[in-house]
């Protein structure tokens, strides 16, 4: 399965829900592992964690951390 880009992001009780383009869910991923997402763009999205922010692609893969400080 080919992801083109992140079409919405779900939060429900101790998880987010990573959806597609045709809105079907293709990811599921732990609040208490992500923090709390602050932006989403097509191809990636921002979580902050303490005083942590990290930078995700569309796969739910890190690829950046910096201080939010």
């Amino acid at each position: 399965m080919t992801i083109m880009a992140i079409s919405d992001i779900e939060k429900s009780g101790s998880w987010y829900y990573l959806f597609d383009e045709d809105g079907k869910k293709y990811k599921t991923l732990s609040i208490s592992s992500i923090g709390d997402i602050v932006s989403v763009s097509g191809d990636s999205f921002v979580a902050e964690s303490g005083s942590w922010v990290h930078t995700y692609d569309k796969t739910g893969k890190k690829i950046n951390t910096r201080s939010a400080r």
